[in-house]
C-alpha cells in the first residue's frame, strides 16, 4: 500500500524484512516495517488517511498489546536505506532515554 502514497520514497521489501527478522533472532510473530518518505506530515497522511488507517484502526484485533513507543522516526537523506537492526536500536534508544534527533515518535 505504501507504494502508492504520492510521498514514498522507499521501504524494506517483505522477502528482505522477513530475512532480517530472522536474522535478528525475532520469530514469525513479529510485524516491522522501515520506509522512507518525503517527510513526517506525509508518513502520517498515509498512516492515517490512507488504507492503512482502517487497518491500524483493528490492530488489536491482531496483534498483542505491547508497552511503550513502537514507532521510531529519524531524519534520513532520500537516498538511505536503513535496515531492521538500525530500527530497532533506534526504538530502544527512544523507549530508553525519551525523544531527540536520533530517534523520536510522533510530536
Amino acid at each position: 500500500m505504501a507504494e502508492k502514497h504520492p510521498s514514498f520514497i522507499w521501504r524494506i521489501p517483505d522477502n528482505q524484512v522477513k530475512l532480517q527478522l530472522t536474522n535478528l533472532k525475532f520469530d514469525q510473530c513479529i510485524s516491522s516495517a522501515v520506509s522512507i518518505w518525503e517527510n513526517i506530515d506525509s508518513l502520517k497522511d498515509y498512516t492515517y488517511n490512507f488504507l492503512h488507517g482502517t487497518y491500524l484502526k483493528r490492530s488489536r484485533e491482531w496483534f498483542k498489546k505491547v508497552e511503550g513507543p513502537q514507532l521510531v522516526i529519524w531524519n534520513v537523506v532520500s537516498e538511505a536505506q536503513p535496515s531492521l537492526k538500525e530500527s530497532f536500536e533506534r526504538l530502544e534508544y527512544l523507549k530508553k532515554n525519551g525523544p531527540s534527533n536520533y530517534a523520536y515518535g510522533w510530536r
